[in-house]
């Protein structure tokens, strides 16, 4: 970490090059220098990379151009950071064939001249886009031209379960009929599996019956139509009625008197030989039909305007030949069109006699096996379908039921019916799909039956409901009201084998259950949500649109709308560059499973950009100059440094050197920073290399050095002579670069864990600003003070190599006593041992231990393998040795799901290191 002239303020740059450091952040600065040097490193080489950041106050250089004379406006700025960017500027031209060119004048960070021009652009926003890719200038148009954009939506399903339903005889009983399946685990026959229910009576009260027109009496209109099939039911019936047989409405005579058909015992079948489209006559050999009589057809190919196995009556019946209506002695049909293998049976015949009284009697609508599915959302309901039951309109009283939330959405709820009251599952009523309204209070409103929880053998009690009109949130509470029922439709149709293939009612903007993944691409950029249980439509857009937002990547910026008339939300995407660039940008939009949230309309590129045009004067020739400006370099201050710590607190490095400084409170920050994080839980051992200014005495070096008695600082001494990596002139460097290639050997020999440094020789240096004699007592006082000392060795002769490190000492003084201090020292690669082992234990437990449970034998599992780990590395001469016996594993007192291991090594012989290591990760207790 130092001071530099380039490169961005506070970011860390990974580097495994010098030459990359010097040109980002200049050459012969402090911090390219300190670069170059830990590459440098010792005899056997330097670090193979460095991590580097510039700590100092630096700006990038910046301008604007005004946008004139119908030319665009611009603003730009240096990409660099510092002072040598306000030099550039940009101008345009007229080019010298066609188009704009664009001349980019400057000067570099190393001080030579910087020249580039661009021409014979035709499209001024390419070029823009080509000066920020090819030059250190990024330049943005800020008025003139339009933007490319492109609009994507998402919605909620009106995959719903809603259709048209037709009764048998051509009736359109509802438009929002409401069609639903359940699975085979719903407790009813194989066959009984669909439901369609609409807001509209299927039953009538019977007032009376006339014993000699045969005419039935209803109390209130009806729907009835001829050919309609019926069931007839009530405490006292005519006779001749059975309530277990289904009739057929012979004649509706009014909209409250019907007559019946009287049914056939027999189906009787004849083929018909031939069809008279002219006349609208069937021809069937032997037939024994009546006028009046009810009749179906069928066939291999039939008249378009007959309906196979619809109800008609016979009209104009003459030995073998006979037409059909609609209605008993109604007008024929009209027949068109080829048929083939056309049959006619009898179902019913003529009036049905009815006698006596009757007594709470209801006739009750039946669809009978022509009736048509139409319009249904999702489109596999539709069709033509034998009705199997009706399950007539009712009431259901609720005292006191209890409505609690359900997992499912904001709008739906679980009721749970109190006291004696049960669902009446068993009686084909509350099925799922089925749906009732409450007319008053609190939760009035319009529900559906989503779910039953029910085992089929205690009492029916719970329905989870969505709600589907008015404010669609149901609160908790108690619930006390009559449930008013919808006629239901029971049809034939296979079930499915697991799963109720369930309505999914208008979400009216909400996503039920949440989990949609939501993808939204532009170009080579991708942002990603997965909805929650409770968001809308809404909420989704608008958080999509902040997630592309932020990401200062994404080639565009998003807006959201939310539509609440039909609860579809447009995302806007507009491209960040103006012109015609980026036409034809691709973007795209993709939901993973198009069930509750749809995508309805997604783009597949941007468009509509239009091209800006360039700087112009009054006579509209192309001209005009941006000047930057404004950029600037500042020393580093005290604060920056404690920055720049903070800035590489989890950046993953062990060697901390402060390229250049040797004030005193950035060494001391230094040194606080590595104690910290090196004692901190989940740490990252650290050690700091520092060192002093030229022309010191011994006296202040050892008074500096005295001052960082701790094992994780090691203070260099002396300076050097080495090349300025500019010019190759010799420059005198003072001990805190020393500090930078004490730090590139002792990366190059394993952290200093394989060798102590003391066998490592420091390479091309021309000579050193202090000459430390050995045996001198000047020396010993500096070992004694604890500084990492180079001199030259008497057994090489040779000046570039003819420098080592004296006696491999540190600046942690073992003491044996607080109050004593002993000459004792120890050398580098001892902490680093430890700290290597520290980190293996504590790697080694997290990776075989977290997710275990505490029990008794887990202690003893973590201590044979924390044993086993430490022998393994004894073996490998990691470490001289260690003790087995000392090894504990306890309970962390503040954290019960944790451990603590405290284990003791050998670094070397006669001197022991005790180490604690903890697994933060939370254990299971059981």
């Amino acid at each position: 970490m130092g001071a530099a002239l380039g490169g961005e303020p506070m970011k860390p740059y990974l580097f495994n090059d010098p030459i990359q450091a010097e040109q980002l952040f200049g050459a012969g600065t402090p911090l390219s220098d300190a670069v170059r040097f830990a590459f440098m490193g010792g005899v056997n080489g330097g670090a193979a990379a460095v991590i580097a950041m510039r700590i100092d106050n630096a700006a990038q250089a910046y301008g604007s151009l005004a946008a004139a004379n119908g030319g665009a406006g611009l603003s730009g700025n240096f990409k660099d950071y510092g002072g040598y960017g306000n030099t550039f500027s940009i101008s345009f031209y007229p080019a010298s064939v066609q188009g704009t060119l664009a001349v980019i004048q400057g000067t570099n960070l190393d001080g030579t001249p910087y020249l580039q021009k661009i021409d014979n652009e035709p499209s001024f926003s390419t070029l823009i886009e080509r000066i920020n890719n090819e030059s250190p200038v990024q330049i943005a148009i800020a008025s003139g031209g339009t933007s490319a954009s492109q609009t994507l939506q998402i919605a909620t399903s009106q995959v719903d379960g809603r259709a048209t339903l037709t009764d048998g005889q051509g009736v359109a009983r509802s438009t929002q009929a409401y069609c639903y399946q359940y699975p085979s685990s719903m407790l009813v026959n194989t066959t009984d599996s669909m439901l369609v229910t609409y807001n509209g009576a299927a039953s009538w009260a019977i007032d009376s019956v006339n014993a000699s027109t045969e005419v039935f009496t209803t109390g209130a209109a009806s729907t009835l139509a001829g050919g309609n099939y019926v069931k007839l039911t009530g405490a006292t019936l005519p006779p001749e009625i059975d309530p277990a047989i289904s009739y057929i409405i012979r004649e509706a005579l009014t909209s409250t008197t019907f007559t019946l058909a009287q049914p056939v015992t027999t189906i009787e079948e004849w083929a018909v030989g031939t069809v008279n489209a002219t006349s609208n006559v069937f021809t069937a050999a032997g037939n024994t039909l009546a006028n009046g009589d009810v009749v179906q057809l069928t066939g291999t190919t039939l008249n378009p305007e007959i309906t196979a196995n619809r109800n008609y009556f016979v009209i104009g019946k003459s030995v073998d030949d006979f037409s059909v209506a609609l209605t008993v002695g109604g007008v024929a049909i009209d027949l068109t069109g080829a048929t083939a293998g056309v049959k006619v049976r009898k179902v019913a015949g003529g009036l049905l006699a009815a006698s006596g009284s009757v007594s709470g009697a209801r006739v009750v609508l039946q669809l009978g096996g022509a009736s048509a599915i139409t319009a249904s959302t999702p489109s596999d309901f539709n069709g033509i379908r034998a009705s199997v039951r009706t399950v007539d309109g009712y009431t259901q009283v609720a005292s006191s039921a209890s409505v609690t939330a359900a997992a499912y959405s904001s709008d739906s709820a679980r009721i749970t019916l109190q006291g004696s009251e049960t669902w009446g599952h068993l009686n084909k009523q509350a099925l799922p799909g089925a749906i009732f309204e409450i007319t008053g209070g609190v939760y009035a409103g319009t529900y559906q039956i989503l779910h039953h929880e029910w085992d089929g053998l205690s009492i029916d009690k719970v329905r989870v409901v969505r709600k589907l009109s008015g404010d669609r949130k149901i609160a908790p509470g108690s619930l006390s009201a009559s449930l008013v029922y919808w006629t239901s439709f029971s049809f034939g149709r296979l079930q499915p084998p697991t799963q109720a293939l369930e309505t999914q009612l208008p979400a009216n903007g909400i996503l039920t259950t949440g989990g949609q993944y939501l993808t939204v691409v532009g170009g080579d950029k991708t942002v990603y949500y997965a909805t929650l249980q409770g968001d809308t439509v809404e909420t989704t857009a608008v958080e999509v649109a902040r997630l592309i937002n932020q990401d200062t990547t994404f080639p565009m910026v998003a807006s959201a709308a939310y539509n609440s008339g039909t609860y579809t939300a447009t995302l806007t995407l507009v491209a960040k560059k103006t012109g015609i660039v980026p036409n034809g940008f691709p973007v795209s939009i993709l939901v993973n499973v198009q069930t509750t949230l749809l995508v309805s309309a997604g783009g597949t590129r941007l468009q509509g950009g239009v091209e800006p045009n360039p700087p112009r004067t009054s006579a509209g020739v192309t001209s005009g100059n941006l000047l930057l400006t404004n950029g600037f370099d500042s020393a580093p201050t005290y604060q920056r440094w404690l920055d720049g710590l903070e800035a590489i607190k989890y950046i993953p490095v062990y060697w901390l050197v402060p390229a250049g400084t040797d004030n005193i409170g950035v060494q001391i920050a230094f040194a606080d920073h590595c104690a910290l994080m090196s004692s901190t839980p989940k740490r990252r051992e650290r050690r700091a290399i520092l060192g002093h200014g030229l022309g010191w005495t011994s006296t202040a070096i050892q008074t500096r050095a005295e001052l960082f008695q701790s094992e994780r600082v090691v203070f260099v001494s002396p300076g050097f002579t080495s090349s300025d990596g500019i010019t190759g002139s010799p420059r005198q460097y003072p001990s805190t670069y020393t500090a930078a290639l004490v730090a590139g050997a002792l990366v190059a020999e394993g952290n200093g864990i394989s060798d102590p440094i003391t066998h490592t020789y420091l390479k091309n240096l021309i000579s050193l600003e202090r000459t430390y004699q050995p045996g001198s007592v000047e020396l010993d006082n500096m070992i004694s003070s604890g500084v990492l000392t180079i001199e030259r060795d008497p057994s090489i002769t040779r000046l570039s190599r003819g420098y080592r490190v004296t006696r491999g000492i540190t600046t942690w003084r073992v003491t044996t006593n607080s109050a004593l201090k002993s000459n004792a020292f120890e050398s580098i690669s001892i902490i680093s041992q430890s700290d290597y082992i520290a980190a293996v234990i504590r790697e080694m437990e997290e990776s075989l231990f977290i997710g275990t449970g505490i029990f008794p034998e887990t202690l003893d599992a973590v201590r044979l393998a924390i044993n086993s780990e430490l022998l393994r590395r004894s073996r490998e001469k990691v470490i001289y040795g260690f003790d087995p016996a000392f090894t504990q594993v306890t309970l962390n007192r503040d954290s019960p799901n944790a451990l603590d291991a405290a284990y003791k090594i050998y670094p070397v012989p006669a001197l022991e290191f005790i180490l604690n290591t903890q697994l933060l990760a939370p254990i299971p207790v059981t």
